[in-house]
Parts: C-alpha cells; structure tokens; sequence
C-alpha cells in the first residue's frame, strides 16, 4: 500500500485544518511528528535514521535562509541609515 492511498483512507478520519489553526506552532508540530511517525512505520529501520537526517538537515537549512534574510534585511536598513545622515550632514 502506498502513501497516497494511506493517505486518502486516513483523509476522512481527521478535521479539517482552517488557516488559522495551521499557523499554530502546536498544530504544525503535531501535524508534522504524525507525519514521520506513520512514515517511520511503514519504512524500514535504516530509512528512518537517513529520513531523520533529511528532516533535520531541511530544517537547518530553512533556519539558516531566514536568519541570513534577516540580517541582510538588518543591515540593509543599517547602511541607508547611516548614509542618510551622512548626506544630510553635508
């Protein structure tokens, strides 16, 4: 059985997301950890560690791209600020 018709018999059971609840940190992490959990039991063991790896290294990633937008955000605003004041003194 694959994952599409697991995933379509296990549809009906659960309610549905509104947009709301999906931005919930708690909703997406249940979401999330039942995911890989009913993954993990249908994968062999040796899958599941490089899963976890992929999962994980996903995530750094993700993490990694919004603390450096933020920053060159960060810096952005800096650099027009100092040049700002800097024509204005002249």
């Amino acid at each position: 059985m694959g994952l599409l018709s697991y995933a379509a018999s296990e549809a009906t059971d659960q309610p549905a997301l509104t947009r709301a609840m999906a931005r919930s940190y708690a909703v997406l992490s249940k979401v999330t950890q039942g995911f890989v959990v009913t993954l993990a039991d249908r994968i062999a063991l040796d899958q599941t560690v490089r899963l976890h790896r992929l999962v994980w290294s996903c995530a750094f990633c993700i993490w990694l791209w919004n603390y450096f937008h933020r920053s060159r955000h960060k810096i952005c605003q800096n650099w027009l600020l100092v040049n700002r004041s800097s024509t204005i003194a002249k």
